[in-house]
């Protein structure tokens, strides 16, 4: 079998891999993300779905190239709003609004340029440029933010799987932008219009292309429908912090926490007077609304590690703060909250609730926790699913 025989199947199976991937994998983030009402995963969704459909439509239909540009960039460059979504939301940066702008700037041009039949060599080489800045620019961008909250969680006691799907969506990120950059900057070189063909230079980038799309799509299977085997691979060996301060096993154990609490707090202040019955009822609530979840690895466990940090107070009780501001902004345990809905129940609630066990500064800590959320985010969004 020919070099540019072995090219072309391997790409073949390659384009059909990553599309069956790329749409198994929108259509689960689209389903949860309706269901979580979280619209950066929704959007993410959609655009695997673009990208993938517009593929399965040029094979399974004889489309043309330039009868799925318009589908399959436009999938690409919605990278660019779940990019912002998830990493860079409510934060005072300008430069992150602007990178969105500039990627769908990117896909104008490669709309223009990608919905001719037949070009001349400028055009030719315009639209190949068109398609590495399309392209590699999210990707490069996802591979940046991705491993910039993966190094921020380094120190946050969290499941080491949460951590590593950042890691991962981050590294594939980078391969998909570095891969994309060289096969276009070799078809450039050796105007070669085909991603496969009789000569050598075609079957290297016929094999570089599905390298990298294959890499992307695994790599984007695993981090959003991780299976259960490859989670407790990424796990082995942890123990939470929770799991290390305190194990619950019956409720002598809650009164034990109780009485441990008080009797440390009220050590530290000598409080003697009639107000500390109503600090003493305020923790037997928060340690067994913190007990009642003790497993969870969600976004209360996250916070509350954060905040018992800051005041020394018991995990389990930085647990139970947290779920009770959400109770006293929404009334319920909702599931999934949103960076905006955190930032003002925490504004709204937070301090009230240190105050009522006596954590001083507690409006100085409240506004460094909701710091702590902005820099880690993305931390929503990995719970979450």
């Amino acid at each position: 079998m020919a070099l540019a025989e072995i090219a072309d199947l391997i790409f073949t199976i390659a384009a059909a891999e990553v599309n069956l991937i790329l749409i198994i994998v929108g259509i689960y983030l689209l389903v949860n993300g309706t269901k979580k009402q979280m619209n950066n995963l929704k959007i993410l969704g959609i655009a695997f779905l673009l990208v993938g459909l517009s593929v399965f439509a040029l094979v399974a239909f004889g489309l043309t190239l330039s009868q799925i540009t318009i589908p399959t960039y436009l999938g690409i460059a919605l990278y660019g709003p779940f990019i912002y979504m998830t990493f860079h939301r409510e934060k005072e940066d300008s430069k992150a609004k602007l990178m969105v702008a500039l990627i769908f700037v990117f896909f104008l041009l490669k709309a223009y340029f990608g919905t001719f039949e037949n070009q001349s060599t400028l055009y030719f080489n315009l639209s190949q440029i068109s398609t590495i800045l399309v392209t590699a620019t999210p990707a490069a961008w996802l591979g940046y933010s991705a491993t910039d909250a993966y190094s921020k969680l380094k120190d946050v006691d969290v499941e080491p799987y949460l951590r590593k799907r950042l890691w991962i969506m981050g590294f594939v990120s980078y391969v998909y932008a570095i891969g994309v950059t060289v096969a276009r900057v070799l078809v450039i070189t050796f105007q070669t219009n085909t991603q496969s063909g009789t000569n050598l230079t075609g079957a290297v980038i016929s094999i570089l292309i599905a390298f990298y799309l294959s890499v992307f799509a695994i790599g984007m299977l695993l981090v959003w429908v991780m299976p259960n085997f490859f989670k407790n691979f990424l796990n082995r060996g942890y123990q939470s912090q929770q799991e290390v301060q305190v194990e619950i096993d019956n409720k002598d154990s809650i009164e034990n926490l109780i009485t441990e609490e008080i009797k440390t707090q009220q050590e530290k202040a000598d409080i003697q007077d009639k107000s500390f019955d109503d600090f003493k009822e305020e923790l037997k609530q928060l340690v067994k609304i913190g007990y009642d979840v003790k497993t969870d690895i969600d976004m209360f466990t996250y916070l509350g590690q954060a905040l018992s940090q800051k005041t020394g107070r018991m995990l389990i009780v930085c647990k139970g703060i947290f779920r009770h501001v959400v109770l006293d902004e929404f009334g319920e345990l909702r599931p999934n909250i949103d960076l905006s809905q955190w930032i003002q129940a925490l504004t709204n609630h937070l301090p009230d609730r240190l105050s009522k066990i006596r954590v001083d500064n507690s409006e100085e800590i409240s506004r460094e926790i909701i710091d702590e959320l902005l820099k880690n985010q993305s931390i929503i969004t990995i719970t979450a699913i």
